[in-house]
């Protein structure tokens, strides 16, 4: 690695621009470039789990072994899979730039063996929806890991709690590098590695069986070494012919401190049970100290080849948790607006000079939410009581066409009505729920 290594800064870390008086038109406004969309995952939205050639994942065989109603699986979702055209074209008629989405490793390969042909079926499909992203000027944002993987592989050897986990993933990474590197500038490798090892796959998704403390974390050592081989094989051998990036996704808690006098309890909950416990090993190569000795630990060829092996971080934000020396902790409001958090992320960025580069609330569409069912979180509405599953963009996604037209982020009072649309000459959409709750943020900064 070269000594000049890009690599996550946190928000509060960013270098503060001392005087700097801004006019809200400049304090709120979107940085040049800026990434402002809205994120999926393939096992939420896309339905269609035995289509042109899928494979079982661990959802599909979870939720077929369980008895699990087609309307509470993932077997349908909202049909992305059939109607990405449509969907995309909403994401252009809102404005965003960047759409988030994950490929479905039972869609190459049906049984995880990739000694085995791919199916081309599959491979298809995602070229063709990364063009019909393309076609709208949609800068493509993938997951390579977005919790599912083919069942075969969790048969085989216990997926993520096992070593052999690592190579299988790296070398389906590595083919995702190679077929669709010229479509794709960004990457994340996992998404919110620590928080599937801890809680995720224990009890609340698929395949439920990291159980023990010890199964959590080899998860959690595997899934930054496999970040690691990932991120060390692209630069090596795509870095200089497609220029992308592979950033790591971290997931919550997020704290901060109940007083001024707690913010430094705070942001040790942040460091080592919270951004920190899967950002730290890939920024300085181990994990933080006050852990350290409760984890598997890293050999120090894996030290060395670990340290700052990241591009950027993508922070999922859904919400947070104000923490006290006493111990006591307010869990708070997940469902905090969304418009004030990006109006207050684009001034942090503006003032205090934080090398934040996009912006993708969760979520684009409705989806399947683990805890929640087909729930009522996304941009756009989708009417799951009708087989035509219908789509209604929400009165909230004036404001987002707002941002994305103007580049400014406006204030929203509490009450108000929705924006127009300016573009419109009647209106016919119908608000339909609350605002959508959730933002995942990628940070992105130069560390030397």
């Amino acid at each position: 690695m070269n000594s000049a290594v890009l690599v996550v800064a946190l928000l509060w870390l960013g270098a503060a621009r001392a005087g700097l008086v801004l006019s809200d038109d400049e304090k709120y406004k979107l940085p040049p470039n800026f990434l402002f969309g809205a994120g999926t995952s393939a096992v939420q939205t896309e339905g269609a789990w035995d289509k042109d050639g899928k494979g079982e994942n661990v959802f599909d065989h979870y939720y077929h072994t369980h008895n699990v109603p087609t309307n509470e699986s993932a077997d349908i979702a909202c049909d992305f899979y059939g109607r990405y055209k449509e969907d995309i074209a909403l994401a252009s008629k809102v404005g965003f730039n960047v759409f988030r989405l994950s490929f479905s490793w039972a869609r190459f390969f049906p049984d995880g063996d990739m000694s085995r042909p791919v199916n081309a079926l599959g491979v298809q499909h995602y070229h063709n929806v990364l063009d019909e992203l393309r076609k709208h000027n949609i800068e493509p944002l993938v997951t390579i890991f977005h919790f599912e993987y083919p069942q075969a592989l969790e048969d085989a050897f216990g997926g993520w709690a096992s070593e052999k986990m690592v190579d299988v993933y790296v070398e389906y990474a590595e083919f995702l590098f190679k077929e669709y590197g010229s479509k794709v500038k960004y990457w994340t490798s996992i998404n919110e590695g620590a928080l599937y090892c801890s809680l995720l796959a224990d009890f609340i998704i698929p395949p439920k069986t990291m159980n023990t403390a010890e199964q959590q974390n080899a998860c959690l050592k595997n899934t930054i070494i496999a970040h690691a081989k990932a991120h060390k094989i692209y630069h090596e051998k795509y870095k200089a012919k497609f220029n992308g990036l592979v950033g790591y996704g971290a997931g919550p808690p997020f704290s901060r401190g109940a007083t001024p006098e707690d913010d430094a309890y705070a942001a040790y909950s942040n460091v080592n049970i919270g951004i920190g416990l899967s950002v730290d090993p890939l920024v300085f190569g181990d994990y933080p100290e006050a852990v350290r000795a409760s984890k598997k630990p890293f050999t120090d060829e894996e030290k060395e080849l670990i340290k700052g092996r990241i591009d950027y971080v993508g922070i999922n934000m859904f919400g947070g948790r104000i923490e006290s020396t006493s111990g006591d902790i307010d869990n708070g409001d997940d469902n905090f607006g969304s418009t004030n958090y990006l109006r207050e992320l684009i001034a942090g960025i503006n003032e205090n000079g934080t090398n934040v580069i996009g912006y993708t609330l969760w979520s684009f569409i409705d989806t399947l939410e683990f805890r929640d069912g087909y729930s009522k979180t996304g941009l756009v509405h989708v009417d799951f009581t009708s087989p035509t599953l219908d789509r209604t963009l929400k009165d909230s996604w004036t404001f987002f066409k707002r941002v994305a037209k103007t580049r400014v982020v406006p204030l929203v009072e509490v009450g108000s009505q929705p924006f127009p649309d300016d573009d419109a000459h009647s209106s016919s959409t119908r608000f339909r729920s609350p605002a959508v709750w959730a933002m995942p943020a990628l940070l992105l900064s130069l560390w030397i």
